[in-house]
């Protein structure tokens, strides 16, 4: 027999502080994890965060939810993204999957988002039938640094054994990039900062943003003060990201003529980047100039990046490696309906839980 149980923020928090919670043997929600979403301004109290699935008494699965607000044709939605979904392979075969996806979306009214998911993951929305794919935001991951060490292991598990050789491959090519690379003296129309200054807080609320989430200070500083991965050694029985070697979200402030022109955040994992959002004026060219030194001068070895604008202005700049990109987005049909046919989203590289991960 299949029981189902919900949290909200009161009951998460006493979840994470429960002797049951240090007995599951995997875990449904990393503590910081956890925290982040009892923080989240956008929640309320009585929103559902988690959902686990036990199966005679036993944790089977469990899927999370981010809490939201949506703006679209002068109406507020609020609604949950769907941030994980699993079952252990011990369980698997009882639907339990289609069971949480289903129990979800009634804690919702259906008002539920999906992005960022894996294949498999994708394969379950698809099946339940109740959501429709609506248009994906197109990107560019640019490499900027060899990283062959870090990037061919994962392709290839016999590459493990050569990570020695092909971590000095990348050094003697990277050495060379170094003397052929001009320095850029875009790095002095820019300062940089890993917390919300005040100045930075004030520029993100003055800044006119055609969004359908209309996102302000609070809330970008709610993403960088509670993240869900954190500097360390990861935890062998959560399946999601919550601890890596170095994770940090940094803001690029980029000046002209020593005004504030344009705020970037960033967000900086291992070697790579991610533009989560870019707050300012239509001044692209120096922005993407000072992200582009930013990356130089850091050795950050590539960027991901949905920002048509910037991207368009990174090309011109130039990188050893351009690929596309492309971030799948999924909405409940009852929103679809409840909107309209004339629904237009404007999404942003940190919109959804794709800030925190």
């Amino acid at each position: 027999m299949i029981t189902l149980k919900t949290y909200n923020r009161k009951q998460l928090q006493e979840l994470i502080n429960s002797e049951m919670f240090g007995e599951f043997r995997f875990i449904p929600i990393s503590k910081h994890r956890a925290i982040s979403q009892i923080n989240n301004p956008r929640a309320t109290h009585e929103d559902t965060l988690l959902i686990l699935a036990f199966s005679e008494g036993e944790l089977a699965g469990y899927i999370g939810i981010l809490p939201d607000d949506l703006f679209l044709k002068k109406e507020r939605v609020h609604i949950g993204w769907l941030s994980t979904i699993f079952v252990h392979s011990d369980f698997r075969g009882k639907k339990i999957a289609q069971i949480l996806l289903a129990k979800a979306c009634e804690e919702y009214v259906g008002n539920i988002m999906l992005t960022e998911y894996t294949p498999v993951a994708e394969a379950i929305y698809k099946k339940s039938g109740f959501f429709e794919e609506i248009p994906f935001l197109e990107g560019k991951a640019f490499h900027y640094y060899f990283n062959l060490a870090t990037i061919l292991p994962t392709k290839n598990d016999k590459l493990k054994k050569a990570v020695p050789l092909l971590k000095g491959i990348d050094s003697l090519a990277n050495f060379c990039i170094e003397i052929f690379t001009k320095k850029s003296k875009s790095l002095q129309k820019l300062a940089v900062s890993k917390i919300m200054d005040a100045e930075i807080s004030e520029f993100i609320n003055n800044s006119v943003k055609a969004s359908s989430f209309q996102r302000k200070s609070n809330e970008i500083n709610w993403i960088i003060g509670f993240p869900w991965i954190l500097d360390g050694k990861k935890d062998s029985r959560y399946c999601f990201s919550d601890f890596e070697h170095h994770f940090q979200n940094v803001f690029l402030k980029v000046y002209h003529n020593n005004s504030l022109q344009s705020v970037l955040l960033l967000s900086v994992r291992k070697n790579g980047a991610k533009l989560l959002f870019n707050f300012g004026t239509n001044n692209f060219e120096e922005a993407a100039e000072c992200l582009h030194s930013y990356l130089l001068e850091n050795k950050i070895c590539s960027l991901i990046s949905f920002d048509e604008n910037i991207n368009r202005h990174l090309e011109k700049l130039g990188s050893i490696y351009t690929k596309a990109r492309i971030r799948k987005f999924m909405i409940h049909k009852a929103v679809k309906t409840q909107l309209g046919n004339g629904l237009g989203f404007i999404i942003y590289g940190g919109d959804g839980d794709a800030a925190f991960t």
